[in-house]
């Protein structure tokens, strides 16, 4: 009597189909639209949004006291702006704030872009930040108030 070991193709066939069934959920698991690759993109996106209107909190704070304190009242003034920005953003070593622009509108709003996101923030005169930012796909078009700017009194 001849004993078969071994596999059979029957055998092979469903070991092969299921292994394609378990990798086309991996697959949809990792990349779908509820996948781990968009879950965490969407994770990054949402704490660097957070971080930025943190630091915009503490500019602003920082504005309005400073504007206070040289007796502008609760108004944010370009000065009081630019010394924020540089305290709690940096400048580069020319002396120039890095990593964000800031606009005007024209009814005396400061727009603030962050260079790296291409996020922008409005701001009023009265320190309310519009968490609702836009995203501007020419960063070189922004007119910068503070362009070239490396000390604080040189601005009214």
């Amino acid at each position: 009597m001849r004993k078969n070991s071994g596999i059979t193709l029957i055998t092979l066939v469903i070991t092969i189909i299921v292994m394609l069934i378990l990798a086309g959920i991996s697959i949809n698991m990792t990349i779908g639209n509820g996948g781990i690759f968009n879950t965490t993109q969407k994770a990054i996106d949402t704490t660097t949004n957070e971080t930025e209107l943190e630091e915009l909190n503490v500019i602003i704070e920082q504005c309005l006291n400073d504007s206070m304190i040289q007796g502008y009242g609760a108004y944010i003034t370009d000065r009081a702006l630019y010394v924020s920005i540089k305290e709690v953003i940096g400048y580069s070593n020319d002396g120039t704030l890095k990593d964000v622009k800031v606009s005007k509108t024209n009814e005396g709003d400061y727009l603030i872009t962050f260079i790296e996101t291409k996020r922008q923030y409005s701001i009023s005169k009265s320190g309310e930040i519009s968490e609702e930012y836009t995203y501007v796909d020419n960063i070189e078009s922004i007119t910068d108030i503070f362009k070239g700017i490396t000390d604080e009194s040189v601005i009214e």
